[in-house]
């Protein structure tokens, strides 16, 4: 795990204050104030409106999933930046000279922080989970959840985003139902790290209800390393296999001796927001918080932009 010190991505925050300041410098502060109000207008109608555009791209046949958001959010950005940009610069105040240009240092270091903001919280969702946790260690990104402002922007609008993360994330709904992915050949790479943190969101959430937490066994954990070893390899996403066999059937097959098995998979971006599509959904959520299971057998593949999981309860 990354510890909470200065990483590359504080380095990057920088450099890119730097370039920002230096390109700033000349165009003098009316220039760099338009700029600037203009991408931070362009953040919050991008927020605002991104449920209405993920719904109407739905309407129009374009099946969301868990990029979909992410890749949405920064066009919208991009686009109402542009508008009001050419809207500012058309409006003819000009100042130049040291002052104008000492001036607008502040206002170009706030532009750049902005747009690392929304770049460097945005683009490593799309790259890795390694990605993720660098920026999440780093002290820009723990610097910027600690501003008043941002806590209120991320409680109002920013969770909306999560939310539909979490509801795009592929969770087969009933037993017999099978979902064909198109991960056989990609990387995969088993995750430990990933396991644990899979653990201690299941027994939070059983803490929660009020239940004892589970404990990992080692024989589930290769029932369950073995089917997830299976889905990866044929797509095939599925609570029962290929041959037709359940949970139940298959850990007998392996000769796993329990009176109660359940199973929840999972294919998402994050752990995180594989856990929220998990209790939002009534079976999984069962399993979880089911008082019959004690014990639980943990898979997760890292598969470079998402994590499959696979989790075997018994009791």
């Amino acid at each position: 795990m990354y510890n909470y010190h200065m990483n590359f991505i504080d380095l990057i925050v920088v450099v890119v204050v730097a370039v920002f300041v230096i390109l700033f410098w000349q165009r003098g502060f009316f220039a760099t104030i338009k700029s600037t109000i203009s991408f931070l207008v362009g953040i919050i109608l991008a927020t605002i409106s991104l449920d209405f555009v993920l719904s109407l791209l739905a309407k129009f046949g374009w099946e969301e999933n868990v990029f979909t958001p992410l890749v949405a959010f920064p066009f919208l950005v991009v686009i109402f930046w542009g508008i009001f940009l050419t809207i500012f610069v058309a409006v003819p105040i000009q100042w130049r000279g040291i002052l104008s240009s000492i001036f607008s240092i502040p206002i170009s270091a706030i532009y750049a922080l902005a747009v690392c903001a929304v770049v460097i919280l945005v683009l490593p969702q799309l790259i890795s989970l390694e990605a993720i946790d660098a920026v999440d260690a780093s002290l820009f990104s723990k610097s910027l959840k600690k501003i008043p402002l941002y806590a209120n922007y991320d409680e109002k609008f920013l969770s909306a985003i999560d939310e539909k993360l979490a509801k795009s994330i592929i969770v087969p709904q009933q037993e017999n139902e099978t979902i064909m992915l198109n991960i056989a050949g990609s990387t995969g790479i088993i995750a430990k790290r990933y396991a644990a943190e899979v653990l201690e969101l299941t027994n939070r959430a059983r803490q929660n209800a009020g239940l004892l937490p589970l404990q990992e066994d080692k024989l589930l954990d290769a029932f369950a390393l073995s089917y997830a070893d299976q889905i990866w390899h044929t797509d095939r996403f599925s609570h029962i296999d290929a041959d037709g066999k359940t949970p139940y059937e298959r850990a007998n097959e392996l000769g796993l001796k329990y009176n109660y098995i359940g199973e929840n998979l999972a294919l998402a971006q994050t752990v995180e927001s594989a856990q929220n599509g998990l209790m939002a959904s009534k079976s999984h959520r069962d399993n979880i918080e089911s008082p019959v299971f004690r014990k639980i057998g943990i898979a997760v593949f890292d598969l470079g932009g998402s994590v499959l999981i696979v989790e075997e309860f018994a009791n």
